[in-house]
């Protein structure tokens, strides 16, 4: 049993100092975690940086840990249509703007080229 007399909130962090347990979280394997107090009146921030892929520079977002990343501007590449932003490099899984963050990120730019699209390819037609 951890105990705090004061005004602040128990998070538990493993090794690498991420937030790993709350009061609804299963543990299903042996870890180490350390207790920790945070003021509730301190916001905790992450920041979301955007890799355009060679497209135009798009600046990162402040956001508050659960809050959600606002769409960013369009970037633009010559020859190139953006298609969507994803949670990962080799442009896989499309980030869900609905999600929240929980940690620092990096959403990468998808593009198809125009002459893709000029000729049908990698449509749905």
């Amino acid at each position: 049993m951890v105990n705090y007399s004061g005004d602040k909130t128990l998070l538990w962090r493993d090794r690498q100092g991420r937030v790993k347990i709350n009061g609804t979280d299963t543990v299903s394997q042996n870890m180490t975690l350390t207790a920790g107090w945070r003021d509730p009146n301190v916001i905790i921030t992450y920041t979301v940086t955007f890799n355009s892929n060679g497209g135009s520079s798009v600046p990162p977002q402040t956001v508050p840990s659960g809050g959600g990343v606002t769409w960013p501007t369009v970037p633009t590449l010559s020859d190139y249509t953006f298609v969507d932003w994803y949670r990962d490099a080799d442009l896989i899984t499309l980030w869900d703007f609905g999600d929240s963050v929980t940690g620092n990120m990096t959403l990468y730019a998808g593009w198809l080229y125009n002459d893709d699209i000029d000729s049908g390819y990698g449509g749905d037609n």
